[in-house]
């Protein structure tokens, strides 16, 4: 079922261009691929018309919508937006380590639980910056953490596992 949203684009992942969004109407958040993204040059803070269809990958829980075109007349970039992409500072990719851990696990090749040291690597981050993103993203209810024991006694968890959605937990037999 394709609709017209009005679509205000919160994040766009540097490396990989692709860029989530969220409905202005509904607060539904919205997946928008890299070569719209790069079509319409579109940056944090610009508002635009999509034409999205839902999400039928297993991110549907956290992302509800995937746009598939974008209408040029709509697309109105903020003012920010208009500045030069410069390199980011070491700063700047601190504070976007949630979008890149989401950006990853919402690729299809990535749905699975993963421990901190594989999303760490995967990343070429070091494994301090992506155990404090993952506890921001716990904390806000974007991700969830699996503890393991190997020892019913242990008070502490062996490792933990984290995943954007709980299903990825089970394994599925057929």
């Amino acid at each position: 079922m394709l609709n017209t949203l009005k679509i205000y684009v919160q994040h766009v992942l540097v490396g990989k261009r692709c860029g989530f969004g969220v409905d202005i109407d509904q607060g539904e958040r919205v997946f928008i691929p890299p070569n719209l993204v790069n079509k319409y040059d579109l940056a944090e803070g610009t508002l635009a018309q999509m034409r999205v269809i839902p999400n039928s990958s297993r991110m549907a829980n956290a992302t509800k919508y995937q746009v598939v075109g974008v209408i040029a007349e709509s697309v109105t970039h903020s003012v920010d937006a208009g500045e030069s992409r410069e390199e980011e500072t070491p700063r700047v990719v601190v504070a976007k380590m949630e979008d890149r851990i989401l950006g990853l696990l919402s690729e299809p090749d990535n749905q699975f639980a993963h421990r901190a040291t594989e999303i760490a690597s995967k990343l070429d981050a070091t494994n301090d910056e992506v155990q404090s993103a993952l506890g921001k993203l716990h904390r806000d209810g974007e991700i969830w953490e699996a503890k393991v024991s190997r020892l019913g006694s242990q008070k502490k968890a062996s490792y933990c596992l984290w995943a954007l959605d709980d299903d990825w937990f089970v394994p599925e037999f057929e």
